[in-house]
């Protein structure tokens, strides 16, 4: 979840970066200009982070291509640097979520395979106690039979969301 708060967080100032850039092409370029065409950024609350990463560093390629032009609108070198530099973190970011991601998957596996291999050993230990008691007292022998359903036997108590107060704190509505 860290790492994904922190790239969600690099995904935003990226878009705020962008919209920022646009507003200086505003000045430079008519909307209808190629030029603006090109770098404008549709929907960019809709782009994955993928997108969000390759169209910030296009644009900052094409920016660093038109700077001569475009330093009297405000773009800089540093600017373009910035942009630069947050679209390469997001895209490291990105690789950190994904590892994150991955090993947090491979962890519950791990886990998934322990508890599959200790059911596996538990019911064969019950299965050699159900037959050593079979032909001596069968209510022993039932006793070593297993269930075949999962989970305990109490029922699951119904856990609602969380609400949001007025406050901005949470009620678990739960006690």
């Amino acid at each position: 979840m860290l790492a994904t708060d922190t790239k969600n967080g690099l995904a935003n100032e990226l878009k705020t970066m962008l919209r920022q850039v646009m507003i200086m092409l505003e000045s430079a370029y008519s909307v209808n200009n190629i030029m603006y065409v090109s770098l404008r950024n549709n929907e960019i609350s809709k782009m994955t982070d993928t997108e969000l990463v390759i169209k910030a560093k296009s644009t900052a390629q094409i920016l660093n291509e038109n700077i001569s032009y475009l330093a009297q609108f405000g773009v800089t070198a540093e600017i373009i640097a910035n942009l630069n530099s947050l679209a390469d973190t997001l895209s490291e970011k990105l690789t950190v979520q994904s590892v994150a991601i991955q090993n947090r998957e491979n962890a519950t596996q791990l886990r998934i395979n322990i508890a599959n291999e200790l059911h596996d050993k538990i019911a064969k230990i019950s299965n050699i106690g159900r037959k050593m008691w079979i032909e001596k007292d069968e209510a022993r022998s039932n006793d070593y039979i297993m269930s075949s359903g999962s989970g305990s036997s109490k029922t699951n108590e119904t856990v609602t969301e969380p609400d949001i107060m007025d406050d901005g704190s949470t009620n678990s509505g739960n006690g």
